[in-house]
C-alpha cells in the first residue's frame, strides 16, 4: 500500500508537469463562455470555438502579469 503522504521525486513531478502541458496543448479546454475564449484568442492562445489550447509559453507569459499577491476573503465572513 501506497503512503498518501509520500512526497514526489522531481522527476515525478517533471512526468505530471510534461504530460499536462501536453494535454492543454493537443486536447485544450472547453470553455461555456463565448467571451472567455475570445479573451483567450485575443491574448495569442489558439482557439477552436469555444475550446481554447495552450502552449506552456503562453502560460508563462500570462503568469508574467498577474499580481504576486492576494488576500482571499470568505463568502459569509463573521
Amino acid at each position: 500500500m501506497m503512503d498518501r503522504f509520500q512526497t514526489l521525486t522531481r522527476e515525478e513531478l517533471t512526468l505530471i508537469h510534461d504530460a499536462s502541458m501536453d494535454i492543454l496543448k493537443t486536447t485544450g479546454i472547453s470553455f461555456n463562455s463565448k467571451a472567455a475564449a475570445q479573451l483567450f484568442k485575443k491574448h495569442g492562445f489558439p482557439t477552436e470555438g469555444d475550446r481554447v489550447y495552450f502552449t506552456e509559453a503562453l502560460i508563462r507569459k500570462a503568469l508574467e502579469t498577474t499580481v504576486s499577491k492576494f488576500m482571499l476573503h470568505a463568502r459569509n465572513p463573521l
